[in-house]
Parts: C-alpha cells; sequence; structure tokens
C-alpha cells in the first residue's frame, strides 16, 4: 500500500482484519490499532517469488506474466540478495522455465523466510490446466 501514508495503511490494515471477523468470522470483537514495525522499508520476513520467462519476481496486476524485479522495498535485503543468487545459478546453469502452453501450466516459486534462521524453498509446481 505504498500509495498511502504509513499511518493510514495501519488504519487500512485494522479495517480489514475488523472486517473479516464480522463479515466472515460473525463475531464482534474489539481489534486493536495496528502496531507499526517501527520502519517502512525493509519490514517483510517472508516473501514468495514466480519464476517466470520474463524474470523473477511478482506478477504483473490481473495477470500471469512475471514482473522481472532485482529489488522490492518492503522486502528484507537478504530476501532480495536470494532472487540474485537464483538468478545467478540458473543463469550459470542454463535453467530456463517452461512456456506456458494451451494446456500445461508450468511455475516455479521461490519462498524464503527470514527468521532467526533462513529458509529457502524453491518449488517447481506443474499441472494440467482444463
Amino acid at each position: 500500500m505504498r500509495f498511502m501514508s504509513y499511518p493510514a495503511e495501519l488504519t487500512i490494515k485494522r479495517r480489514i482484519v475488523v472486517d473479516a471477523l464480522e463479515r466472515i468470522g460473525g463475531v464482534s470483537v474489539h481489534v486493536h490499532d495496528t502496531i507499526s514495525v517501527g520502519q517502512y522499508d525493509r519490514y517483510r520476513n517472508k516473501a514468495q517469488f514466480p519464476v517466470g520467462m520474463d524474470g523473477i519476481g511478482p506478477y504483473a496486476p490481473r495477470s500471469h506474466r512475471v514482473c522481472d524485479i532485482d529489488d522490492c522495498l518492503i522486502q528484507h535485503e537478504f530476501n532480495c540478495s536470494i532472487i540474485a543468487a537464483v538468478r545467478e545459478w540458473m543463469t550459470e546453469y542454463t535453467i530456463v522455465t517452461p512456456a506456458n502452453t494451451t494446456r500445461i501450466t508450468a511455475r516455479t516459486v521461490i519462498s524464503v523466510a527470514t527468521l532467526t534462521c533462513p529458509v529457502l524453498l524453491i518449488a517447481s509446481l506443474n499441472s494440467l490446466t482444463p
């Protein structure tokens, strides 16, 4: 939600939780204000980056096209270094992602969790589409 001020973002996030509890959960409880992490950049400790023909990064809006990125300001710097390392590994070993066809969807996702012990998972999911 980089298009709004950080305090406004925290307010919206609280409203999303309240709405989900009331509308989906059917409960009405007091939800405290969202706690600021104390920094606006580099606060995410978990990331998932699709890997596609166009590169490594998030999907473009309303599509399955991957937007190639080198950095993401909300991600921890370690997560972004993983993108660079995987990209380098793919180049060095000539790893290519399969192009989508009308019948087969291939998707590879890089998942990173940066907590006390960094964890990296690279999963390749192949499935038939109807």
